[in-house]
């Protein structure tokens, strides 16, 4: 190995080094979620959708003897409604400790 492959080889390990303690960094700041934390909070979201959905069928009493319009309308509130509370509940990282994420953001996920 000559002078420059050893120096490239050097400057390879040193910016890996430095990537480590920035990616610790992120996730010790709960700026950078593991894989799992990620695997967890959206498996709860998911298991909260499917509950509001499963409600849905409930509003059948409610629906006899209305209109297709009335119950059109009165289905389009109750989506609206369930799109509204979950767009307002616990992103499932806040129940981990880590807090909201704001819209828009993306999260990145490393393995462990």
């Amino acid at each position: 190995m000559d002078n420059d492959e050893y120096l490239e080889a050097k400057t390879r390990l040193t910016l890996a080094k430095a990537e480590r303690e920035e990616l610790k960094l992120a996730q010790e700041k709960h700026e950078l979620l593991s894989r799992e934390q990620v695997n967890l909070a959206w498996a709860e979201k998911v298991n909260i959708v499917k509950n509001k959905i499963l409600s849905i069928p409930e509003l059948a009493p409610v629906l006899i003897n209305h209109t297709a319009g009335e119950i059109k309308s009165i289905l389009n509130g109750k989506t609206r409604e369930i799109l509204n509370e979950l767009a307002n509940e616990d992103s499932g990282f806040e129940s981990m400790g880590i807090g909201r994420i704001p819209a828009g953001i993306g999260v990145r996920s490393v393995e462990d």
